[in-house]
């Protein structure tokens, strides 16, 4: 499906009115197993966007998924409970693995003293990124950048030691392998300033084990798509960080059984 944007038309009532399904009337999306079947449903063609006539139009893809859709106003409100104090300050935060780039132009928009990093490594990813950033004319996201977040620090696209006010990672760990989940604690131990905040969201593992029944069979369906995928353990996360300068300080519940950690840098 199809749509240009024109000027006067907001984000908000094209997702609404235009391309979003109504997902409550099917069962199977009330738990996280089904995020991945979920990526990708839809997209905008955005052309044109500020006006200006090209010899080669600007197009840019921006795709929708409904699961970040459903949980962004959720992720704001822990966002906004965890850097409330700090926002007479102008803050600066990286999102690994952005997906969409539905989740950081919403972040942006409600939270204007944080300037956002947003970064992927697929290229389809960061052109609907671009999408989102010039549809909703965000102008606290910056350009995105490919950042594969297994790669020691020093490859995290040139951002400096210490310059992160929070490090935020959505839906990532449990579609990545183990040493992403290395990567990221590694890379947030170096990347956070003093008492900066590492938040992870998605579906865990506890003590090796995994509830309700719809997280385990995500965990199943993962290992087979790819054998070094699935649900993290958290008991393993908060070794990574305390192994990195860190600490896990909450573990906060979410909908469709997810959780929130958060870490913060000592």
């Amino acid at each position: 499906m199809k749509q240009r944007f024109n000027q006067n038309q907001t984000f908000q009532s094209a997702v609404q009115n235009q391309i979003s399904p109504d997902f409550t009337k099917f069962p199977r999306f009330a738990c996280s197993l089904w995020f991945f079947n979920e990526v990708i449903l839809s997209s905008l063609v955005v052309q044109n966007l500020n006006g200006r006539s090209r010899q080669k139009p600007l197009i840019q893809i921006m795709l929708l998924s409904p699961a970040a859709e459903r949980s962004q106003d959720g992720l704001l409100s822990v966002l906004w409970e965890l850097l409330e104090e700090r926002s007479h300050r102008e803050l600066f935060g990286l999102e690994l693995g952005s997906g969409t780039g539905q989740h950081v132009v919403h972040f942006a928009r409600e939270m204007p003293f944080v300037t956002w990093q947003p970064s992927d490594i697929k290229e389809e990813a960061r052109n609907s990124i671009r999408a989102y950033i010039e549809a909703t004319k965000a102008k606290t996201v910056l350009e995105p950048v490919y950042l594969d977040a297994s790669e020691p620090w020093e490859k995290w696209a040139g951002l400096p030691q210490s310059s992160c006010d929070i490090i935020i990672a959505i839906n990532l760990l449990q579609y990545s392998p183990f040493r992403t989940a290395e990567g990221v604690f590694k890379g947030s131990g170096q990347m956070l300033k003093q008492n900066g905040l590492l938040m992870t969201y998605g579906p865990y593992a506890i003590n090796g084990t995994i509830t309700p029944i719809c997280n385990e069979q995500l965990d199943q369906t993962l290992r087979q798509m790819n054998p070094d995928w699935g649900l993290p353990d958290i008991d393993v996360l908060r070794q990574l960080a305390f192994s990195n300068g860190m600490r896990m300080e909450r573990m906060i519940e979410m909908p469709e059984s997810n959780k929130c950690l958060v870490f913060r840098k000592l």
